[in-house]
Formats: structure tokens, sequence, C-alpha cells
């Protein structure tokens, strides 16, 4: 395992990353809002299940590590569910809304219950990749309980719950080099 020179990531940005808590919030807030404009605007027809992961993910990721508050990602999806709510954001599904905030609430979840999983970036891509298979499985849930077809899950739910993993875990490791690339950035300033 690759080991983050054996301190969590966390720890090493929380020390750059010292504000106020209210400064804190609005940055979190201010990620989940960019992560759903991104996600409502740059509507990418790729037709592949989970790639909108790379950024919802990473978005969440970054503020999970720069952040000392214990809900961080939960904060920054509350933002992100409560922005897809407005009808110009072009959401439909209201599965969608749920999906923003548990996907950060279970995030936090790992992140809280296995500190030490962020110590190496396959346990921030795991974590991300848990994070991001909530979406298939609540539609799962809701097409079992409900008897509402989901196309994406009309040939079953393992290739959009491995896309999903995939993606999620892509998006975590991208926004952990992210984060090295600006702090190699500010040491040579």
């Amino acid at each position: 395992m690759a080991k983050l020179d054996g301190v969590s990531l966390t720890s090493q940005l929380s020390k750059r990353f010292r504000t106020s808590a209210a400064a804190e919030t609005v940055f979190l807030i201010g990620l989940g809002v960019l992560a759903v404009t991104l996600l409502a605007y740059l509507r990418l027809p790729l037709k592949i299940p989970g790639h909108k992961g790379l950024i919802w993910i990473g978005l969440l990721i970054v503020g999970r590590l720069v952040s000392q508050r214990r809900w961080a990602a939960t904060t920054s999806s509350a933002s992100a569910a409560a922005i897809s709510l407005l009808p110009v954001m072009g959401f439909k599904d209201p599965l969608d809304t749920a999906v923003f905030l548990i996907s950060g609430f279970v995030l936090d979840l790992g992140y809280l219950l296995s500190p030490r999983l962020v110590v190496s970036i396959w346990g921030v891509a795991l974590l991300g990749a848990l994070a991001h298979t909530v979406k298939p499985i609540a539609k799962l849930l809701v097409s079992v309980g409900s008897g509402f077809p989901y196309p994406s899950l009309m040939l079953g739910l393992a290739y959009p719950l491995a896309l999903h993993a995939l993606f999620g875990a892509a998006g975590a490791i991208l926004a952990v080099f992210s984060i090295r690339l600006l702090r190699r950035g500010k040491k040579h300033q």
C-alpha cells in the first residue's frame, strides 16, 4: 500500500487549511453546489453508468480530506442535495437528491469508522468506490420496492455497480493527486 509519508493525508492537509469554522463551512457548501452545477450542466452523453463519479466523488473527497469537520462530506452533499431540488438543475428523479445526501454520509461514516483507511491512496479509493455505489443500490431498492424499472438495471446490478465503484475510486484518486499537486505548487512558491 502506498503510504502518505506515514501520516494520514487529512492531518497533513489540515495544518495548511487552518481557517475559521464559518469559512470552512462555506467552502464545503460551495463544493456541493459546484459539484451539482457541474453535473447538471456538463451532461456528457457517454451512456456509461457511474461516469459522473469522477466529478461528484472527486469533489466530495477533496472536501473530506482538506476539512477538519467531522461531517465534511455530509455538509457538501447536503448542499448538493438542496441545490439539486431547484428546477433549473434539471434533476427529474427524486432519488438523485437522496443519493447526493446518502453518498456523502457513507463517505464520512467510512472515514470516521476507519480513520487508518485514509492513510493510503488505496484506502481513499475504496471509500470513494463505496460512496459512489450508493446510487445503483438505491435504484435497486426502489425498483424492488415499487416495481419501477430503472433502465440502468435492466441487465442486472453487476455492471452498474462495478462501474460506479470504478468511477468512484477513480474520482477519489484524482482528488488525492490534485491535492498533492496543489501542495507541491505551494512549496515552490
